[in-house]
Protein backbone atom coordinates (compact mmCIF):
# COMPACT_ATOMS: atom_id res chain seq x y z
CA UNK A 1 0.00 0.00 0.00
CA UNK A 2 1.37 3.27 -1.11
CA UNK A 3 1.70 6.20 1.46
CA UNK A 4 -1.46 7.95 0.03
CA UNK A 5 -3.39 4.92 -0.29
CA UNK A 6 -2.55 4.29 3.46
CA UNK A 7 -3.32 8.04 4.36
CA UNK A 8 -7.09 7.46 2.28
CA UNK A 9 -7.49 4.46 4.44
CA UNK A 10 -7.10 5.89 7.70
CA UNK A 11 -9.23 9.26 6.90
CA UNK A 12 -12.08 6.85 5.58
CA UNK A 13 -11.85 4.80 9.10
CA UNK A 14 -11.87 7.80 10.95
CA UNK A 15 -15.08 9.20 8.86
CA UNK A 16 -16.39 5.80 9.59
CA UNK A 17 -16.46 6.10 13.10
CA UNK A 18 -16.82 9.51 12.91
CA UNK A 19 -20.30 9.27 11.14
CA UNK A 20 -21.61 6.55 13.33
CA UNK A 21 -20.80 9.01 16.05
CA UNK A 22 -23.09 11.35 14.44
CA UNK A 23 -26.19 8.96 13.22
CA UNK A 24 -26.22 8.43 17.28
CA UNK A 25 -26.22 12.23 18.09
CA UNK A 26 -29.14 12.51 15.65
CA UNK A 27 -31.42 10.47 16.84
CA UNK A 28 -30.32 12.01 20.31
CA UNK A 29 -31.21 15.23 19.26
CA UNK A 30 -34.29 14.31 17.23
CA UNK A 31 -35.91 13.01 21.02
CA UNK A 32 -34.91 15.79 23.04
CA UNK A 33 -37.02 18.39 20.52
CA UNK A 34 -40.52 19.46 22.51
CA UNK A 35 -43.65 17.84 20.80
CA UNK A 36 -44.84 21.86 20.78
CA UNK A 37 -42.02 22.26 17.99
CA UNK A 38 -43.85 19.87 16.03
CA UNK A 39 -47.15 22.01 15.34
CA UNK A 40 -47.44 25.33 16.04
CA UNK A 41 -50.67 27.28 17.81
CA UNK A 42 -51.87 29.78 15.36
CA UNK A 43 -54.67 30.45 17.54
CA UNK A 44 -57.25 28.96 20.10
CA UNK A 45 -58.37 26.17 17.73
CA UNK A 46 -56.14 26.45 14.64
CA UNK A 47 -52.17 24.27 15.08
CA UNK A 48 -50.60 24.00 12.09
CA UNK A 49 -46.99 22.21 10.74
CA UNK A 50 -43.94 24.27 10.92
CA UNK A 51 -40.82 22.78 9.46
CA UNK A 52 -38.65 25.60 10.02
CA UNK A 53 -39.68 25.89 13.45
CA UNK A 54 -39.05 21.95 14.48
CA UNK A 55 -35.27 22.55 12.57
CA UNK A 56 -33.72 25.24 14.24
CA UNK A 57 -34.74 23.20 17.64
CA UNK A 58 -33.22 20.14 16.31
CA UNK A 59 -30.46 22.21 15.46
CA UNK A 60 -30.05 23.57 18.45
CA UNK A 61 -30.30 20.02 20.21
CA UNK A 62 -27.52 18.61 17.83
CA UNK A 63 -25.28 21.55 18.35
CA UNK A 64 -25.42 21.64 22.01
CA UNK A 65 -24.33 17.88 21.96
CA UNK A 66 -21.16 18.15 19.56
CA UNK A 67 -20.16 21.32 22.39
CA UNK A 68 -20.77 19.50 25.22
CA UNK A 69 -19.47 15.84 24.96
CA UNK A 70 -17.50 15.25 21.45
CA UNK A 71 -15.30 18.37 20.61
CA UNK A 72 -12.74 16.09 20.32
CA UNK A 73 -13.71 13.60 17.98
CA UNK A 74 -15.73 16.72 15.72
CA UNK A 75 -13.17 19.02 16.30
CA UNK A 76 -13.07 19.96 12.53
CA UNK A 77 -16.50 19.16 11.53
CA UNK A 78 -19.49 21.64 11.53
CA UNK A 79 -23.51 21.37 11.24
CA UNK A 80 -24.70 23.75 8.92
CA UNK A 81 -28.60 24.89 8.44
CA UNK A 82 -29.97 25.54 4.92
CA UNK A 83 -26.55 26.09 3.71
CA UNK A 84 -26.81 27.99 0.26
CA UNK A 85 -25.09 26.03 -2.43
CA UNK A 86 -25.85 28.76 -5.07
CA UNK A 87 -22.64 30.22 -6.70
CA UNK A 88 -20.84 26.87 -5.89
CA UNK A 89 -20.65 25.45 -9.75
CA UNK A 90 -20.63 22.28 -8.54
CA UNK A 91 -23.48 22.09 -7.14
CA UNK A 92 -27.52 23.46 -8.77
CA UNK A 93 -28.53 25.79 -6.48
CA UNK A 94 -29.86 23.26 -3.69
CA UNK A 95 -30.62 24.02 -0.24
CA UNK A 96 -30.38 21.72 2.19
CA UNK A 97 -31.72 21.82 5.87
CA UNK A 98 -28.39 19.85 7.50
CA UNK A 99 -25.21 19.10 6.36
CA UNK A 100 -22.30 17.80 8.69
CA UNK A 101 -19.12 18.54 7.22
CA UNK A 102 -15.31 19.72 7.04
CA UNK A 103 -15.99 22.69 4.69
CA UNK A 104 -14.02 22.55 1.85
CA UNK A 105 -12.53 18.63 2.61
CA UNK A 106 -15.05 16.33 1.17
CA UNK A 107 -12.96 13.41 2.14
CA UNK A 108 -14.90 14.34 5.36
CA UNK A 109 -18.82 15.09 4.29
CA UNK A 110 -20.64 12.99 7.00
CA UNK A 111 -24.21 13.79 6.39
CA UNK A 112 -27.18 15.39 4.54
CA UNK A 113 -30.52 15.41 6.12
CA UNK A 114 -33.38 16.52 5.04
CA UNK A 115 -36.67 16.96 7.37
CA UNK A 116 -40.35 16.50 6.87
CA UNK A 117 -43.15 17.65 9.54
CA UNK A 118 -46.05 16.71 7.08
CA UNK A 119 -46.50 13.84 4.76
CA UNK A 120 -48.07 16.32 2.23
CA UNK A 121 -44.52 18.31 1.80
CA UNK A 122 -42.24 18.03 -1.13
CA UNK A 123 -40.49 14.35 -0.67
CA UNK A 124 -39.46 13.87 -3.61
CA UNK A 125 -37.86 17.26 -3.97
CA UNK A 126 -35.97 16.35 -0.72
CA UNK A 127 -34.91 12.72 -1.96
CA UNK A 128 -33.67 14.09 -5.12
CA UNK A 129 -31.32 16.10 -2.83
CA UNK A 130 -30.21 13.24 -1.10
CA UNK A 131 -29.40 11.76 -4.03
CA UNK A 132 -27.50 14.45 -5.29
CA UNK A 133 -25.13 14.84 -2.24
CA UNK A 134 -24.34 11.07 -1.74
CA UNK A 135 -24.23 10.15 -4.89
CA UNK A 136 -21.94 13.46 -6.65
CA UNK A 137 -20.92 15.37 -3.97
CA UNK A 138 -19.28 12.24 -1.74
CA UNK A 139 -21.95 13.03 1.37
CA UNK A 140 -21.62 9.79 3.03
CA UNK A 141 -25.34 9.18 4.35
CA UNK A 142 -28.30 11.52 3.57
CA UNK A 143 -31.73 10.71 6.02
CA UNK A 144 -34.82 11.82 5.81
CA UNK A 145 -36.53 12.73 8.98
CA UNK A 146 -40.11 12.36 8.97
CA UNK A 147 -42.04 13.68 12.22
CA UNK A 148 -45.37 11.70 12.65
CA UNK A 149 -48.38 12.84 14.88
CA UNK A 150 -49.24 9.48 16.06
CA UNK A 151 -51.66 8.71 13.31
CA UNK A 152 -49.94 9.81 10.00
CA UNK A 153 -46.75 7.76 9.48
CA UNK A 154 -48.72 5.58 6.54
CA UNK A 155 -48.79 8.35 4.78
CA UNK A 156 -45.67 8.82 5.21
CA UNK A 157 -44.39 5.86 3.63
CA UNK A 158 -47.35 5.77 0.94
CA UNK A 159 -45.65 8.78 -0.27
CA UNK A 160 -42.24 7.78 -0.10
CA UNK A 161 -42.77 4.77 -1.58
CA UNK A 162 -44.62 6.97 -4.67
CA UNK A 163 -41.45 9.57 -5.41
CA UNK A 164 -38.79 6.44 -4.56
CA UNK A 165 -40.19 4.73 -7.25
CA UNK A 166 -40.11 7.39 -9.78
CA UNK A 167 -36.79 8.66 -8.64
CA UNK A 168 -34.77 6.11 -7.21
CA UNK A 169 -33.14 5.15 -11.43
CA UNK A 170 -31.43 8.23 -10.48
CA UNK A 171 -28.78 6.78 -8.43
CA UNK A 172 -27.19 3.46 -8.14
CA UNK A 173 -27.66 0.43 -5.90
CA UNK A 174 -24.40 2.16 -3.37
CA UNK A 175 -25.88 5.09 -3.62
CA UNK A 176 -29.42 3.63 -2.61
CA UNK A 177 -27.80 1.94 0.19
CA UNK A 178 -26.54 4.98 1.95
CA UNK A 179 -29.76 6.97 1.93
CA UNK A 180 -32.15 5.88 5.01
CA UNK A 181 -35.39 7.19 6.33
CA UNK A 182 -36.24 8.04 9.99
CA UNK A 183 -39.38 8.14 11.11
CA UNK A 184 -39.96 9.69 14.75
CA UNK A 185 -43.35 9.78 16.29
CA UNK A 186 -44.24 13.01 17.87
CA UNK A 187 -46.24 11.58 20.74
CA UNK A 188 -43.37 9.42 22.23
CA UNK A 189 -39.53 9.11 22.00
CA UNK A 190 -40.46 6.13 19.97
CA UNK A 191 -38.38 6.00 16.30
CA UNK A 192 -37.78 3.66 13.35
CA UNK A 193 -35.04 4.27 11.24
CA UNK A 194 -34.26 1.82 8.05
CA UNK A 195 -32.49 2.12 4.96
CA UNK A 196 -35.22 3.44 2.43
CA UNK A 197 -35.34 0.26 0.47
CA UNK A 198 -37.17 -1.82 3.50
CA UNK A 199 -39.66 1.44 3.78
CA UNK A 200 -40.84 1.45 0.76
CA UNK A 201 -44.05 -0.17 -0.02
CA UNK A 202 -43.59 -3.12 -2.90
CA UNK A 203 -46.23 -2.56 -5.46
CA UNK A 204 -48.30 -5.45 -6.18
CA UNK A 205 -48.35 -7.45 -8.47
CA UNK A 206 -51.27 -8.80 -10.25
CA UNK A 207 -51.99 -12.79 -9.43
CA UNK A 208 -50.67 -12.78 -6.32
Amino acid sequence: MTKDAKKDSIILDESKDMLNEAMNMLKIALSKVPKDFHKIKMNKDEERYRERIFCYELYHRFRCLMKNDNDIIFHDITLHGELDKKGNKNYNGEIPDFVLHSPGDNDRNLFIVEVKVNPEGDIEGDLKKLIEFVGHHKYQHGVLICVTDGNNKEKYIENISKSWSEISCLCKKDVQSKISVLIKDNESVEYEYKPITEIILLPEIEGL
